[in-house]
């Protein structure tokens, strides 16, 4: 049977058929140049065709979880979602490391969808605080 690339699943940090280590902090993923670079403008300005071809790119200066973010997205994964198709439990930490690389990396896709999360999370932990504030101003403590 002939095999063609419509029947060939390539996936993100998958070795098969990887042309390119992209590495963060402590961390590196196999990538696909044709992926990234149709992906991001950073991408695509990092691996211009027209210059030396390269094996590795050097994001250490990021967090991983804000690369990994921008990656997932060059595969088409949709921000917060794990491999299994499953939403992530992400805290507002990763949020805010995941929007400062996006930034960083022109993705603004990402950078939306970070920030529209960091909002909802921070909304929650307001709203929170505000009722166990309001709820220890309505308690008399008795010794």
């Amino acid at each position: 049977m002939a095999r063609t690339i419509a029947n060939t699943r390539i996936d993100f940090d998958q070795a098969a058929f990887s042309d390119i280590i992209v590495q963060a902090r402590g961390r590196e993923f196999k990538c696909h140049k044709l992926i990234l670079f149709n992906g991001c403008e950073v991408f695509a300005e990092l691996l211009d065709p027209e210059d030396t071809p390269k094996t590795h790119v050097d994001l250490t200066q990021y967090w991983p979880e804000g690369v990994e973010a921008v990656l997932r997205h060059c595969y088409g994964h949709k921000y917060g979602m794990g491999a299994d198709g499953e939403r992530q439990e992400l805290t507002p930490q990763h949020h805010l490391h995941v929007l400062h690389t996006a930034v960083r990396l022109k993705c603004t896709e990402v950078q939306t969808q970070a920030m529209e999360a960091l909002e909802a999370d921070l909304g929650s932990i307001t709203s929170t605080c505000s009722l166990i504030h309001r709820d220890t101003r309505n308690t008399s403590l008795s010794f």
